[in-house]
């Protein structure tokens, strides 16, 4: 929250809601989305089986604003520049200010009311967001390691779920590489 009593504001289809004199009021993030579940119940049994995969469904984001506006005019232009910035075909990056090491993947999915009371424009912005926040940073790790012994070279990840990861291994010797192993695995207690 900032001097003023507002929350700070967003980063949303790469340009900053400051840009359009938007105030934050409140937002709503859920920490977990709702797990996929698939319990089957079995006559005669009691409870029931959990085929759930562990994955999860995307989750909302609400986030609550206004603006103001000097009169009714000025007030319908700005709401059609909001919309023209709102509108996505696919997920965009949401970067909040006071938790700018993450983002969220999100869509726009609610139709905007703007109540006016005193030419204060007041809306909620709900997003469809992917389960989880990324990193804004990329973990990346340059190694070089000596092939005419046994290399170990151990990559940590802090991330908090499974992540998909991508390796590329570039031979910049002229000797050919033979026997080259890779293991991926999950921490204990992960």
């Amino acid at each position: 929250m900032n001097i003023t009593g507002y929350l700070d504001g967003f980063t949303f289809n790469g340009k900053h809601s400051s840009e359009y004199g938007i105030i934050v009021t409140s937002r709503n993030i859920p920490m977990l989305s709702e797990a996929r579940t698939d319990n089957q119940q079995i006559p005669n049994k009691d409870g029931s089986y959990d085929f759930s995969d562990g994955t999860y469904d995307d989750k909302t984001l609400s986030v609550t604003c206004e603006f103001i506006v000097d009169d009714v005019s000025s007030f319908r232009k700005k709401a059609r520049q909001l919309a023209a910035w709102l509108i996505t075909r696919n997920k965009v990056p949401l970067i909040f200010d006071d938790d700018n090491e993450v983002y969220y993947n999100v869509r726009l999915v609610n139709q905007i009311d703007l109540d006016q009371f005193t030419s204060i424009g007041e809306f909620t912005l709900e997003f469809k967001s992917d389960p989880f926040a990324y990193s804004v940073d990329e973990l990346s790790v340059q190694t070089i390691l000596n092939t005419k012994s046994k290399s170990k070279l151990e990559v940590i990840s802090e991330s908090t779920v499974n992540t998909p990861t991508k390796t590329i291994i570039k031979n910049l010797g002229l000797t050919t590489i033979n026997g080259l192993k890779i293991k991926i695995s999950t921490p204990k207690g992960s």
